[in-house]
């Protein structure tokens, strides 16, 4: 019989990172706080774009930092608002978080600035020739640690460092000089040496499905946060978050994915410490525990199964295939092509 080997991360529980992380780059203060309000939060923390005054003002996205100082109270660079919003919107925003005990992330880059786009930040002798942050230069350094200092000042849980798109040796080393100079920040990047927050490992793991045309491990060897970059569940999504769940891994999910992952949390994946694993066939793997079963099939036809597993008390479908029925020899179904189906166990 085939094995799932799955590896557990702590350090990801022990330093502290939320559990699910809402994804709300890209929107302003005005459409976070009512869309907030109304959700259900199965989500602990939300993650948000820079929320300082960019070298565009209010016009244009914050990736040019004009003042880290400036929330959106400062009449410069065109507006007082920042692409976010407004100062008394940032403290609305920040306020609720805290009354209803969700930490705030925001993503913050330190080390790149476009040519010509000078700030009252940094100065030439501040950068390399590719408009890096010369960080290795003690008195740009010294900036950064004072950045830093009034960064750690703001009622902000978790600042997420952004390297995207930088050379990779200069994310590596970009990376390290966070850890050093910048306790509790997170790293995004396009690599995973240094980085701690990462969408990687899930595209890694649907290439090797898509490419190998039968399931494959999902290593979980990450040592960070587990980033779901869906805006519609996939069925290698689906089964990617609950087993995230299932492990306590923490997770960042996109709104649009919400409800979905709202129907995974009331079967309670962290429930499943029993949860074992079998491969009938190559594209079809069972997640069997004492408080339910999952399906995750990929074939490329509809499948009637009949397998002989074991299954202790009534069936009750949560989502995806509706027929699944105990036989005397096991269970039988129908699945769809890429599909992840869930029941849980009538106690």
């Amino acid at each position: 019989m085939w094995r799932w080997s799955f590896f557990l991360v702590f350090v990801c529980v022990g330093l502290g990172w939320s559990q699910v992380i809402l994804d709300l780059r890209g929107q302003r203060y005005v459409e976070i706080l009512p869309w907030v309000a109304r959700t259900n939060q199965i989500y602990e923390a939300i993650l948000i774009d820079p929320p300082f005054k960019g070298y565009f003002g209010r016009f244009l996205p914050t990736e040019e930092v004009y003042d880290y100082a400036d929330l959106g109270e400062k009449d410069q660079r065109g507006s007082v608002a920042t692409f976010l919003g407004r100062r008394d919107e940032f403290d609305q925003l920040t306020m609720w978080a805290t009354s209803n005990k969700i930490r705030l992330y925001a993503r913050v880059r330190l080390f790149q600035q476009r040519e010509g786009f000078f700030t009252n930040v940094w100065e030439n002798a501040d950068f390399y020739p590719d408009y890096t942050v010369a960080f290795e230069r003690s008195r740009t350094s010294r900036k950064l640690r004072d950045i830093v200092s009034l960064l750690q000042r703001m009622p902000v849980a978790v600042w997420v460092v952004d390297v995207t798109g930088l050379e990779k040796t200069y994310q590596q080393k970009a990376a390290q000089w966070v850890r050093q100079n910048f306790p509790g920040a997170l790293v995004m990047g396009d690599g995973e040496e240094g980085v701690t927050l990462s969408s990687l490992p899930f595209f890694r793991w649907c290439r090797e499905l898509e490419e190998k045309a039968k399931i494959v491990e999902s290593k979980w060897t990450f040592s960070g946060v587990y980033v779901l970059p869906e805006e519609t569940m996939s069925a290698a999504g689906a089964v990617y978050y609950f087993l995230a769940r299932q492990k306590r891994l923490p997770v960042v999910i996109k709104p649009g994915v919400i409800s979905f992952c709202e129907r995974i949390e009331k079967v309670s994946p962290h429930k499943w410490v029993d949860l074992r694993f079998v491969y009938p066939t190559s594209d079809h793997l069972w997640g069997i525990s004492s408080e339910g079963v999952f399906s995750f099939y990929i074939g490329q036809s509809v499948r009637y199964t009949n397998y002989s597993l074991v299954v202790s008390g009534n069936l009750v479908s949560q989502m995806g295939s509706p027929y699944l029925r105990k036989t005397p020899g096991g269970l039988e179904g129908v699945f769809l092509p890429w599909s992840f189906s869930l029941w849980t166990i009538e106690k």
